[in-house]
């Protein structure tokens, strides 16, 4: 169940305005960073499962806030594989709400930018379709690329010391 507040303290994936925001997390349980082994077999259950990039990015910073949305988690599985079109890479798109789901205040442009600038370096371009060049590319390169991503993500926010924990 969404609740609306007035507070800006927890940062949401959903609607923003200057008065109030929907908190999309759901109810929340004990909140733990997951260990990157831990994180890993979490992604590659998920991925097992049939669930694609953004899923498993958002799933994953669900588990960890100890939270439940499937909802969420259903809807933003259109932004899988570039919007299925090849465009910005669903792995990148993940951790940037992931980021926004772990956070304890609204995200601002920088730290977002700094995780594009090192997507974007990592990994040579933020298409989907150049990433990954071929269906098969996606078993060997996605889930790497996801378990790195949402760990630099998380270590951007913890840095700046808005990391939930």
């Amino acid at each position: 169940m969404n609740s609306v507040t007035n507070s800006y303290r927890s940062t949401t994936i959903g609607l923003v305005t200057p008065t109030r925001h929907i908190d999309m997390r759901g109810k929340m349980g004990e909140v733990r960073l997951m260990t990157e082994e831990e994180r890993t077999k979490r992604m590659n259950e998920l991925a097992l499962k049939g669930h694609c990039c953004t899923p498993v990015m958002v799933q994953v910073a669900l588990d960890e806030l100890g939270a439940q949305n499937e909802q969420m988690v259903e809807a933003v599985s259109v932004l899988c594989f570039g919007l299925a079109q090849g465009g910005s890479c669903g792995g990148l798109a993940g951790a940037k709400m992931a980021m926004a789901l772990r956070s304890s205040r609204p995200l601002d442009d920088e730290v977002v930018d700094r995780l594009v600038e090192w997507f974007r370096a990592e990994y040579g371009s933020l298409a989907c379709k150049d990433i990954v060049l071929d269906p098969f590319d996606r078993f060997l390169k996605c889930p790497e690329l996801m378990n790195r991503t949402y760990g630099v993500a998380m270590r951007l926010l913890r840095d700046r010391g808005t990391l939930l924990s």
